[in-house]
């Protein structure tokens, strides 16, 4: 049996009409409630937020009920309010008084402004939140923040079947006691995609993600999230769902689906950061 704790729900898709493959929109309040009572029964214990997403952190607060640890992210500063007033909005959206994470969603902003370390680190202190760190795009932002010493309690980062850029990464902060979490599992649903509605931007993975649909018809969601959970360094694999259903399908799966082997080539940059993809 395996632990389901390693798995985290990110709950973008609840508060904004989120994903390439995504055409139903946002999941209805009753269906969010269906899905964090199934993934706190299968164990699940941390919802992955932000303050940007929407009203997804008021309706986690309405449905939590103590079950889950949260992460949640801050902006910076200079338009958002202070990192303080930001996790002040969290704590009365998640109604909590404190959280389990709070990461900066531009971690070059605090190479910018490095007194905000200091920031996070007096509210960790004050007991408002547990663990302080940082959610990468790229490594190089994971190498811009080294070069000023910062040490995280806890880091965020895309890894999945396409994307291995963080992978000697990964060794290195957990080396270091970080905690790891991953996202982009299923690169915003681009490996449930039909190939043929793609646009030519995507030419490079149509072939692999085809045998991927082909090859492991109906599972194809459990042997991503199996390629992941492989990688032990990581802590936490955040996954985002649009149903009890797509949840308990993909969960229940794992140990019947095959094990990935590593990608043969190395896919574009342009392509595993979705913030560069047409339309995004």
């Amino acid at each position: 049996m395996l632990d389901f704790s390693r798995i985290g729900i990110g709950s973008v898709q609840f508060g904004l009409d989120y994903g390439i493959s995504n055409k139903n929109g946002k999941p209805s309040q009753k269906e969010i409630a269906l899905i964090l009572d199934s993934a706190s029964d299968l164990g699940i214990n941390l919802i992955d937020t932000a303050n940007s997403y929407g009203n997804s952190e008021i309706i986690i607060g309405r449905f939590n009920n103590a079950r889950f640890d949260c992460v949640t992210k801050f902006l910076p500063e200079l338009s958002n309010g202070s990192i303080e007033y930001q996790l002040n909005q969290s704590l009365n959206n998640l109604k909590s008084k404190s959280l389990y994470g709070l990461l900066a969603h531009r971690p070059y902003d605090l190479v910018q402004n490095p007194l905000q370390w200091d920031k996070l680190n007096e509210l960790k202190k004050k007991g408002k939140v547990k663990k302080i760190g940082f959610s990468f795009s790229s490594p190089e932002e994971f190498y811009e923040i080294s070069a000023k010493s910062f040490l995280p309690d806890i880091v965020q980062l895309p890894y999945n079947y396409f994307d291995n850029r963080f992978e000697n990464i990964i060794k290195d902060l957990k080396s270091s006691g970080c905690e790891i979490h991953s996202r982009s599992t299923f690169m915003q649903g681009l490996f449930f995609m039909n190939v043929e509605d793609l646009p030519t931007f995507f030419d490079e993975v149509k072939p692999a993600i085809r045998l991927l649909q082909e090859t492991y018809k109906g599972t194809v969601a459990s042997v991503l999230l199996k390629y992941v959970l492989n990688n032990k360094n990581i802590d936490k694999i955040v996954v985002g769902v649009q149903s009890k259903f797509e949840l308990e399908q993909m969960v229940h799966s794992i140990d019947i689906s095959s094990k990935l082997n590593r990608l043969e080539f190395t896919v574009d940059n342009s392509i595993l950061q979705p913030s560069l993809w047409p339309n995004n």
